[in-house]
């Protein structure tokens, strides 16, 4: 393999990574609204730094900014100077899911997800697996529909994870975070003690936030964990282990 060398010999030297937080480009992008002039505008703002830091390739770690129109946006913004390299062969659930499925032969999985990249790689991955469904769309404004219709049926949920959900930073964001008091209310009426949550994040301020929701809720039977369940993990939570970066985690059932 040849050795890596960057196209301003003026800042060839020792190879390093550095790391920089585009949390807000993340939410924009979520909510569809990359070609907005606000995310330009902070886009423009997050890549300046990383140039004036001289860093040659930028590896965007969320499959979000990914997409077609959205890394187009961000390639055009950081010109020739920086390469860009997207990271949409990654899907979080597709490895969190199989390891479970393999975990536990026999048991029925939903693989919730609402971006249409990660829908089209869980799709592929488990077409041809009966017990794996895959659903696309928003799981926090479908909840009831999706798994009532599973339990008049007669299916019995034993457990639902929620891992590292987007924290919605802004206060008045916080409505849009998956576990919220409204979200608890309408899961009391179709959970019984049965089902267990788990919760993950490597947000504080969330994982306080979401602990005071759910102690005032029917689902106050909460268990703090420090290490994953039966030992399966996501690609996301392993980055932040080899970061050596809190991960606060617990479960709460009835």
């Amino acid at each position: 393999m040849e050795k890596y060398q960057p196209k301003d010999t003026k800042r060839a030297g020792k190879l390093s990574i550095k790391g920089f937080s585009h949390q807000i480009l993340v939410e924009l992008a979520s909510e569809g609204i990359a070609d907005s002039v606000e995310f330009r505008r902070l886009a423009r703002k997050f890549i300046r730094e990383i140039k004036n830091a001289n860093c040659d390739i930028l590896l965007w770690n969320d499959v979000i900014l990914g997409e077609k129109k959205t890394a187009k946006i961000l390639q055009k913004i950081c010109g020739s100077q920086l390469k860009c390299v997207f990271m949409t062969e990654i899907c979080t659930n597709k490895v969190f899911v199989k390891n479970f499925e393999e975990k536990f032969p026999g048991k029925n999985f939903l693989a919730l997800e609402i971006r249409e990249k990660l829908i089209q790689m869980l799709e592929k991955k488990f077409s041809e697996q009966e017990n794996i469904q895959v659903l696309n769309g928003d799981a926090g404004k479908n909840w009831t529909n999706i798994i009532k219709p599973c339990q008049e049926q007669g299916a019995i949920i034993e457990n639902v994870f929620i891992n590292f959900p987007d924290p919605w930073f802004k206060v008045k964001h916080h409505k849009r975070r998956f576990v919220s008091e409204g979200f608890l209310q309408s899961a009391s009426e179709i959970f019984d003690e049965k089902t267990t949550f788990y919760f993950q994040t490597d947000q504080k301020e969330l994982f306080d936030d979401t602990l005071e929701i759910v102690q005032n809720s029917v689902f106050n039977k909460i268990t703090f964990f420090e290490n994953s369940q039966w030992g399966i993990t996501t690609d996301w939570e392993e980055a932040k282990m080899r970061e050596n970066a809190p991960i606060f985690r617990m479960k709460f059932s009835k």
